[in-house]
């Protein structure tokens, strides 16, 4: 009887331990400012078949050479995407460390994302069927940034020591792709609704 009554708290526990999860970061200052910064950088494509060309480049495969043609993509100079992604590195890194945002799913993310967008985003400004198109375009962003988020989380594992500065700014590389890819689709499906 004692077995079943440790196995039942034991699951109990298991189960609501996203529940127990500090969920402030959303409020925190570093939370905001580094989703403002990924928004501000990934969020501005420029060269949309370039981006689509290196999406299909491997997390491995990415060198020098094609992590200026990912800059270019967004309109930044090589140095200028490095920093960002290793200053971007440092702050996650921290916030991993404060809040366990490992530990999320990107549901959970993105639920607190489109909860609090106001830090984020502006008012709503077209409304479509009570709907408002740039809350549209928050709720898709906020799923691409929550995933980006995670996978960003696990780049952020990577000991720049360890594993070396080209492979943590690689790994970022391959999800930024995948982040600016799903941003241009979430500016789209909010064109198109302004349009209707």
């Amino acid at each position: 009887m004692k077995r079943l009554v440790y196995t039942l708290i034991i699951l109990l526990s298991l189960s609501t331990i996203s529940y127990c999860q500090d969920r402030n970061f959303i409020n925190d200052q570093d939370f905001i400012e580094y989703i403002k910064k990924e928004l501000k950088v990934y969020g501005n494509v420029k060269d949309k078949e370039l981006l689509i060309e290196l999406s299909k480049t491997q997390a491995d495969d990415w060198d020098d050479e094609k992590i200026t043609r990912l800059a270019k993509a967004f309109g930044l100079e090589s140095n200028e995407l490095k920093s960002h992604i290793l200053n971007q590195n440092k702050m996650l890194q921290k916030l991993n460390n404060k809040y366990g945002l490992d530990q999320f799913k990107s549901e959970e993310i993105s639920e607190l994302l489109i909860q609090n967008p106001d830090p984020f985003t502006p008012p709503n400004s077209v409304v479509v069927n009570g709907w408002g198109c740039t809350a549209l375009y928050w709720a898709c962003s906020a799923a691409a940034t929550s995933m980006a988020v995670l996978a960003e989380v696990a780049c952020a594992a990577l000991d720049i020591e360890t594993a070396g500065r080209a492979r943590v700014i690689g790994c970022y590389a391959a999800v930024v792709v995948g982040y600016g890819a799903a941003i241009m689709g979430c500016q789209s499906a909010r064109d198109g609704c302004e349009k209707d």
